[in-house]
């Protein structure tokens, strides 16, 4: 293979891991909160001593090293991702403790800052990876990709995975070959949407005149987007499945990483629940996104 000089060579998975580890470390952080919350705001210590969470987070994003630094199973790899996002989410979540004197784990614009780091970690994930893959990067990444294909189907676990994906894969076949299945997912979406629109508008009632008890404009602009990314899916979806799915999956990742963070604010059941929703969603979309993908290669 020519030399092109290229000192970095990208990751064909790379965009989707840094997808997860961003999804789990927002997750992390709502579930966290909502969970301390939930509990009374308890603490892990006594005796003078305080294990901040903080902590977890620092041993989740060294596992995740180690896992990324020691194999490259595709599988270990997408651990770490979950792992480290985990990690991270811990680790951020105690900003407002870094960021005061006093301390206040309760400081109000931390999650602004928070929502700031993620916003540019988002932006340099995309403008990494936004390019498509050049030759050379082509061949190195299916290099590796067959190198590890058969030690996968050897391993116990490759095989438990492909079983259940081809199940899977199947299961979703049958579901496309259903008249009613592309309008179920069609009004899925809506529904979503206008339950999310619904709790928006019970928040904006809530709220009252009140400025500092009004959902922020940026959570309003969020759920438009979302929508929008939802009906450009909608309209393209019996054209092509794939690209509707992946617009879908836009409406999503603006739902996770803006709404519910936001949303988490002024009710932290209805974030947690909704959080999990999406995070179903999310998942499902990308397994179905993977099929698609593979399907039109195979085709090819």
């Amino acid at each position: 293979m020519k030399n092109s000089g290229r000192t970095f060579i990208r990751d064909a998975n790379g965009a989707d891991m840094l997808e997860m580890f961003l999804v789990f470390a927002i997750a992390t952080i709502l579930v966290t909160r909502g969970f301390l919350a939930l509990m009374g705001w308890p603490q892990l210590g006594g005796g003078g001593l305080h294990i901040a969470h903080m902590l977890w987070g620092g041993l989740g994003m060294l596992v995740a090293l180690i896992l990324l630094f020691s194999f490259w199973s595709p599988a270990l790899r997408n651990g770490a991702a979950v792992v480290g996002g985990i990690g991270f989410g811990l680790f951020i979540d105690e900003l407002g403790k870094f960021i005061t004197s006093d301390n206040n784990y309760f400081f109000q614009p931390t999650i602004a800052v928070i929502y700031v780091v993620f916003i540019l970690l988002f932006v340099v994930v995309n403008a990494v990876h936004h390019a498509p893959l050049s030759s050379e990067e082509a061949t190195v990444n299916s290099t590796i990709e067959n190198a590890l294909a058969e030690e996968h189907a050897r391993s116990l676990l490759g095989r438990g995975y492909d079983t259940l994906r081809v199940r899977l894969e199947h299961l979703y076949k049958w579901l496309v070959g259903r008249r009613w299945f592309l309008m179920a997912v069609s009004a899925g979406f809506v529904a979503t949407a206008i339950l999310q629109a619904v709790t928006i508008a019970t928040l904006l009632v809530q709220g009252g005149s009140d400025p500092e008890d009004r959902l922020p404009v940026i959570e309003q602009v969020a759920w438009v987007a979302a929508f929008v990314c939802i009906l450009i899916g909608i309209q393209r979806l019996r054209r092509s499945r794939l690209a509707a799915y992946r617009w879908f999956r836009r409406s999503t990742l603006i739902t996770i990483c803006v709404s519910q963070v936001f949303m988490f604010y002024y009710s932290e059941l209805a974030a947690l629940g909704g959080l999990v929703w999406h995070l179903a969603v999310l998942f499902a979309l990308r397994f179905v996104i993977s099929s698609e993908e593979r399907a039109a290669s195979s085709s090819d």
